[in-house]
């Protein structure tokens, strides 16, 4: 598999991915601004699912880790198989604040894929799923790709509403999201196994950052 991919682009594929949200989740009355803004909850898994398998298979594409199977011994009905994120130690630039730039510098040797989700989403959250669009969404807001003002909730609050500039519209619009699709299609017809590994590994990531139930209010 060849497929091409340039981490110099000024959006990493995961962003695309958020920014193309229509290719990803199959509903065409997707409103980018929506997405930014935690409006779309409903999306947030699918969507969700397509950034986080995107940046690890983008990362392996380009060379920059190696996503390897490790199967352990099947205990009862629970199978110990390993997905493991190694690093080929490569100088590979992702965007500054990407998915991708986090996978390829992974905080120790050989994490499972699960353990570098964990990691990344940097806190608990009741909505972990809408966790992975805000952090997609700041990665762009970190290099000034997203407009980004302040509304009075209340005398002493303010929350930020995040709007896409058409100049980083324009930026996304000339990357093609083809190699992307490609890249996630040819996972599921020719590495089945990976990708069902890389959907459960992705899963737990993201229910380890929900946060634990307090005793109290049961």
């Amino acid at each position: 598999m060849s497929i091409n991919l340039d981490p110099k682009c000024p959006l990493a594929p995961s962003e695309l991915v958020l920014l193309h949200s229509q290719q990803f989740t199959g509903k065409t009355n997707v409103n980018t601004e929506d997405l930014l803004n935690g409006n779309a909850k409903k999306l947030a898994k699918p969507l969700g699912e397509a950034i986080l398998t995107t940046a690890f298979l983008a990362s392996e594409e380009i060379g920059a880790i190696r996503l390897e199977v490790e199967k352990g011994k099947k205990l009862l009905m629970f199978s110990s198989t390993k997905l493991l994120v190694t690093s080929n130690n490569s100088a590979v630039a992702w965007p500054a604040g990407s998915l991708e730039s986090t996978i390829s510098s992974a905080r120790k040797n050989r994490p499972e894929a699960h353990e570098v989700v964990h990691d990344w989403l940097g806190r608990d959250n009741d909505d972990p799923w809408s966790l992975v669009i805000d952090k997609v969404r700041d990665g762009l807001a970190q290099r000034q790709l997203l407009d980004i003002t302040k509304e009075k909730v209340l005398v002493v609050l303010s929350t930020k509403h995040y709007e896409l500039p058409e100049s980083t519209g324009v930026l996304a619009a000339q990357q093609p999201v083809g190699p992307i699709q490609q890249l996630l299609s040819e996972c599921k017809q020719a590495r089945p196994e990976l990708w069902t590994l890389l959907l459960s590994q992705a899963q737990k990531g993201v229910n380890r950052r929900v946060p634990p139930k307090d005793s109290s209010d049961e």
